[in-house]
This record gives structure tokens, sequence and C-alpha cells, in this order.
């Protein structure tokens, strides 16, 4: 009688691997997010910011992924040496060509916020 023996698989197979990599990369971005926010936060709370004018812009920020909320804000510009950056409001009163105050970072204009009194 000819038995032929089934091979077992050594090692892990492609959906292990692929769920590995899967798993890392979302734990990776995660940690990026929260490493991020926290130094966007720490950089924002230093001595080394500024304040400004900025104008509100006629761009709209949408709120969340709803088809049936159409909440926004409108977005900011301001320059700092002759460069132009922009933010989100965050202000659902402010309309184009309003002023708010915004503060940003000396080094990194491109991190920003508005002032909430």
């Amino acid at each position: 009688m000819n038995h032929k023996k089934k091979k077992q698989a050594s090692g892990c197979g492609f959906n292990t691997y692929f769920v590995l990599v899967l798993l890392f990369g979302l734990f990776g971005h995660l940690g990026w997010k929260l490493s991020s926010g926290y130094t966007r936060t720490r950089l924002l709370s230093s001595d080394n910011v500024a304040a400004t004018v900025a104008r509100i812009t006629n761009e709209k920020e949408f709120l969340g992924n709803s088809p049936v909320s159409h909440q926004f804000y409108y977005k900011y510009s301001f320059a700092v040496n002759s460069q132009t950056y922009s933010g989100d409001s965050r202000d659902p009163g402010k309309q184009p060509g309003d002023t708010i105050l915004i503060r940003y970072v000396v080094e990194k204009p491109e991190i920003n916020e508005p002032v909430h009194k």
C-alpha cells in the first residue's frame, strides 16, 4: 500500500504575518498620533510662542463623516515672515472676514491654534 503522508506546514503562514503587520501598523500609527498630539500641546504651552491676529477665510472644515450632520467651521489664515499659514477656527459663530487671536510656535508657525477666551 502506498500511503502518502501529508506534509505539515512548518512556521507561520501568510495570514499570521499579515495580522502581525496589520497590528504593528495600527499600534504604530496610534502611538505616533498620541505622541504628536502631546508634542503639539507641549510646544504651544512653552514660552516660545507668539500671538497674532488671523482672518477667517471661506474655506470650510467639516466635522466627522456623518452624511446627516453637515456642521463645519471656517479656517483662518495668517502670515509670518511673508509665509502664509492656516488653521481651524473651531468656532461655529465666526464668518469669513472676521478676525481671531491665534498663537503659534515661533520656530514652527504651522503649529498654531486659536486663543479661546
